[in-house]
């Protein structure tokens, strides 16, 4: 059962370097510049990157991201709602699904009016992050979701806040405004469910 874990920890850590390192390079490949995606009138967010196109390689990206997040948290919280063997993580999971359904809702709808292409299901590397999660029972189930939980909800804080600096669309802009205090108190409700260190 040892070698098991260490194997899905060591998983789960990889699935952690991974996730942080996309955030970093999601604010670097926005310092030097967005590629642009469909043209459009002006709807800029006012700086020279966005030279009036209508929505950004950034924002596209930002917007499935966001999306691809919030089916990969509904998944992870229904899960957790199951699994979990404490409140304090069974309320979590269920903020997580009620929270990132309605934004999952209204993500979509702003994707199918813009014509971004909307993803339907969680990125690879979520889904990697779930299939681990689900491996383990009991108090490890509840410390690595937790944990995952923080590590996640800190990259789609930086992303966000990136899309808000750097975005060109004004609507994106201001849904990636929008999720960043149900964002932040997610983290904080993460880090509140952590189980003690043993």
């Amino acid at each position: 059962m040892f070698h098991r874990f260490g194997r899905t920890a060591f998983a789960l850590a990889a699935v952690l370097v991974v996730a942080l390192f996309g955030a970093s390079s999601f604010a670097l490949a926005a310092k030097t510049g967005p590629h642009y995606g469909s043209s459009g009138h002006g709807h800029g967010h006012g700086h020279k990157a966005c030279c009036g196109k209508r929505v950004s390689g950034l924002d596209e990206r930002w917007l499935k991201a966001h999306i691809e997040t919030n089916l990969f948290e509904i998944a992870g919280g229904q899960a957790a709602l199951s699994k979990a063997t404490t409140d304090e993580v069974r309320d979590l999971a269920q903020h997580l699904v009620t929270d990132h359904t309605a934004a999952l809702q209204e993500a979509t709808a702003l994707a199918q009016r813009l014509g971004v292409a909307v993803p339907a299901e969680p990125s690879p590397l979520q889904q990697w992050a779930l299939r681990a999660v689900a491996t383990l029972n009991g108090t490890d189930f509840d410390r690595w979701f937790a944990d995952l939980q923080v590590e996640g909800h800190r990259q789609a804080i930086a992303e966000a806040q990136t899309e808000v600096a750097r975005g060109c669309n004004r609507k994106i802009r201001r849904l990636a405004a929008a999720s960043l205090p149900v964002l932040e108190e997610h983290l904080a409700h993460a880090q509140a469910a952590l189980p003690p260190a043993r």
